[in-house]
Formats: C-alpha cells, sequence, structure tokens
C-alpha cells in the first residue's frame, strides 16, 4: 500500500540515469512506445493500471511518468491525485486518444501536461525534452530488429482493425469531428514515418487532408486505403 513518501531517500543528482513510467492498460502500445523511447535512448518501465502505477512510483519515484487516462482499478486521473497527495512532485503527463480534454486542461489536477495518441516519435521527443533537463544521461540502448518488428506489426495490426480496435476513432467517424480525425491522420503519419512505412505515413496524411476539406465520403475510402496498404504490408512481412 502506498505510504507518504520519504522524500529525502530520492535522488535527484544530474549523475543519475534517467528513470521514466508508461501506466498504459493496452499492451498492444507498448512495442511501438518501447520502440521510440529506445530511438531516444531512453528506457521506461510499463504498468497496466494506475494501481501498478501508484505503486511503482511512490516505491521508487521516476523522472517523468505517462500516464493514460483511462485505466482498469484505478484511473489516470486517481492515480496521478493520489501521487499529489502522497508528496510527490515530478513531471505527470496524461495520455488520452480524447483530443477533447485538450479543451478541459483544468479538470487534469495533478498533471504537468496532456499529449494525445497514438503519440509520435516528435511528440514523445517534445514532451520528455519539456520536462526533463537536457544535461541528465540517459541510458544508451538501441531498438533491436525485433523490437523494430514487434512495433511495425502493432501498428499494421491496429490499423487492420480499425475502427474496432479504437473506441474514439469509431466515435468521431460516427460524429464527423474533425478534430479527433484530424489528429488521427497525422499521428498515424508520424507513427508510421518513424517506422520506415513510407506508403502508410503519405496515406495517413491525405486521411488529414480530407477531413480539412470535409470530404466524408471520399474519407471511408482513404480508410480502407489505409487498412489495405497496412494488410498488404503485414503480408509481406510474414
Amino acid at each position: 500500500m502506498a505510504t507518504e513518501m520519504d522524500t529525502a531517500k530520492i535522488d535527484w543528482s544530474e549523475s543519475a540515469p534517467l528513470r521514466l513510467l508508461v501506466a498504459e492498460d493496452d499492451t498492444n502500445q507498448w512495442p511501438i512506445m518501447r520502440y521510440f523511447l529506445n530511438r531516444l535512448e531512453l528506457q521506461a518501465d510499463f504498468a497496466t493500471d494506475g494501481q501498478q502505477a501508484l505503486e511503482a512510483a511512490s516505491a521508487d519515484p521516476y523522472d517523468l511518468i505517462l500516464m493514460d487516462l483511462r485505466m482498469p482499478r484505478l484511473s489516470g486521473l486517481e492515480a496521478a491525485s493520489k501521487l499529489r497527495r502522497l508528496g510527490y512532485d515530478r513531471p505527470i503527463v496524461a495520455l488520452t486518444a480524447e483530443p477533447q480534454w485538450l479543451e478541459h486542461k483544468h479538470h487534469l489536477a495533478g498533471f504537468d501536461d496532456l499529449v494525445t495518441k497514438p503519440m509520435t516519435l516528435q511528440q514523445l521527443r517534445e514532451t520528455i525534452q519539456r520536462h526533463i533537463p537536457a544535461n541528465r544521461p540517459r541510458l544508451a540502448c538501441w531498438p533491436t530488429p525485433a523490437e523494430n518488428l514487434r512495433a511495425i506489426r502493432n501498428l499494421l495490426q491496429f490499423l487492420i482493425d480499425l475502427p474496432d480496435s479504437s473506441s474514439s476513432f469509431h466515435q468521431a467517424m460516427r460524429d464527423r469531428n474533425e478534430a479527433v480525425l484530424t489528429s488521427f491522420g497525422r499521428q498515424i503519419a508520424g507513427m508510421a514515418e518513424s517506422l520506415g512505412l513510407t506508403d502508410l505515413a503519405r496515406l495517413g496524411g491525405e486521411f488529414s487532408e480530407l477531413v480539412g476539406q470535409r470530404r466524408w465520403d471520399d474519407l471511408n475510402l482513404q480508410l480502407d486505403a489505409l487498412k489495405q496498404s497496412a494488410r498488404n504490408q503485414l503480408d509481406q512481412l510474414g
């Protein structure tokens, strides 16, 4: 059980290696996030729910926590609030697939920042730069070929399974929510580009452009093209 933290035991020295925690209940997102972190020469621990994140962070504080808002057992909102009450004063960044939270940041007490997901490599880099001093040493760790392949497979399968793989995307398509759909296209494009999936990156960018032009009928065709491209590339991987 989490107890009040003894801050005297926290190593705040600049010589200590960075420690990150990613709290995300969708384990399908883990390989992509781990791949991105490796590209930035960083490593992280992972938690599947808010309770695990609370226990891990209160036992041994992290330099930065990336916390999904909606998780089982204990939500990200509840976990962040409890950590703050325990005296946790390091950065906690909220992750959400619901861009409407950007308009309600005042409800995110306990968080230092908010980032929409799926997150791109550039977004992750900028988030870390905002909250961690550049002179802190990092853990050098490059992604292995197996990690690269796992991240690619996860992204491709996510696209193939749309809209079932994302309830927020399904709702956005039904409601024609421009903010959510534009963000989706841009983030898919960024993730695909960082993984070397140039055709998917192009299609993701075109998806966002169609949203901006409110070409709703063409949007469904573009989604079909994204899914077909993902299927083709997954077949090529074998």
